[in-house]
């Protein structure tokens, strides 16, 4: 997971967010969502070994999660 994390940090940081959150979901079993409402939601949905969260650029909220619990 970590080397997701970054590469969607680096690309969150070159304005690049909604393209790193396709490309993660279209090739992961992740989860990943770009504000801090969607976090808080997919933070209770994730065991906390999973979860990852970090500010943007912009100041938003971003988060990941590898294995969401049903």
């Amino acid at each position: 997971m970590k080397p997701i994390a970054l590469l969607i940090a680096i690309l969150a940081l070159s304005g690049c967010s909604s393209i790193a959150k396709n490309a993660i979901k279209n090739n992961s079993a992740s989860e990943v969502e770009l504000s801090a409402g969607q976090c808080i939601t997919l933070k209770r949905q994730c065991d906390a070994a999973d979860y990852q969260q970090w500010q943007q650029r912009d100041g938003s909220i971003g988060c990941s999660c590898d294995k969401i619990r049903y």
